[in-house]
């Protein structure tokens, strides 16, 4: 499976006062979780070939598993007010269906 994470979620502050993750420091930022029996971490990098947005985006890589196979990518973001409005958005591009 190879997926895509592009930058809308936030880590710089916009203009219109949204937080957006840029990308485009050469370090992943992303945590992978999986269950190493099952799956194996084959790529994860920074990468300009397939961007949503801006000039890079994050990519992994993944190797082996099932239909049951479950990964957990995680972000860190600044603290945010919860409130009505408050709504986050993420771009994934996979080349598996269901992913």
């Amino acid at each position: 499976m190879i997926c895509g994470l592009g930058p809308l979620v936030g880590l710089m502050a916009a203009e219109d006062g949204l937080y957006r993750a840029g990308f485009e420091d050469p370090q992943p930022s992303w945590r992978v979780r999986f269950d190493a029996g099952r799956l194996q971490l084959t790529a994860h990098a920074r990468q300009s070939e397939s961007v949503h947005s801006g000039r890079r985006s994050e990519r992994l890589t993944l190797a082996g598993g099932d239909a049951n196979s479950q990964v957990v990518i995680e972000h860190d973001l600044p603290a945010a007010r919860v409130i009505g409005d408050l709504t986050l958005s993420l771009w994934m591009k996979s080349n598996q269906r269901g992913a």
